[in-house]
């Protein structure tokens, strides 16, 4: 809608759209052909996922909280609720381990 908005045009939305959208299945289907066939390390998977979790960290940091707070200048629920999304996942972590 924002891009649709902006422009005024429908099908420069739709195109845009259609990139966003087909993009993760085409970085999945990248990602098998990079993965199919071989053995990679647990070093190799840990080094990508801490890519992943930092790049992740950082659009949090860097971009959600500053747009929350910036749509809730009076900060009532972004803090509280941004600590306890931090209680649920670290609970759940810890469940995970205690489960096995």
């Amino acid at each position: 809608m924002p891009v649709y908005y902006g422009t005024k045009s429908r099908w420069r939305a739709i195109g845009w759209a259609f990139v966003s959208g087909v993009a993760e299945p085409i970085g999945g289907l990248l990602g098998l052909a990079v993965l199919a066939g071989n053995n990679m390390s647990p070093i190799a998977f840990a080094i990508m996922f801490g890519f992943v979790a930092g790049m992740m960290v950082y659009i949090s940091v860097r971009e959600l909280l500053p747009t929350a707070l910036r749509y809730a200048p009076e900060d009532k629920a972004v803090t509280g609720c941004c600590i306890l999304g931090m209680a649920v996942m670290g609970s759940s972590l810890l469940l995970f381990q205690v489960q096995g």
